[in-house]
């Protein structure tokens, strides 16, 4: 019983950290997007000229659009770290109520996480 629930507490806390990277690899792919646009408008360039025209030289709808997903991914990022931290805070605390969850924490750690590699990786 103690097992089950330390496996799916940590089952839980890889989801998270698996949301986490996704969103991490996302957020690297709109930055390198916008860093290699025609125009290199970047995640903070000016998208007017120094007239107060808009720049001819970039695609602005697409540049917004991709920098409002990003900060729609960093947002999100933020709360899945914040959920992660949390989470961590919580096994730790239950493995030091109780001792001897600690070495079945690590073999059923062990165990989702490979099982989690192995499944996301198929």
């Amino acid at each position: 019983l103690a097992i089950d629930m330390a496996q799916e507490e940590l089952a839980g806390l890889f989801a998270l950290q698996d949301k986490a990277r996704v969103m991490e690899a996302e957020i690297m792919s709109i930055v390198e997007t916008l860093e290699n646009m025609p125009g290199k408008p970047g995640i903070k360039g000016k998208l007017v000229d120094p007239e107060g025209f808009p720049r001819a030289d970039i695609d602005i709808h697409t540049v917004r659009i991709h920098r409002n997903r990003l900060a729609y991914l960093q947002t999100d990022h933020q709360t899945a770290m914040k959920q992660i931290e949390q989470e961590l805070f919580k096994h730790h605390a239950n493995i030091k109520n109780d001792p001897s969850k600690a070495q079945s924490s690590s073999a059923v750690a062990q165990q989702t996480h490979t099982s989690a590699y192995k499944s996301s990786s198929l």
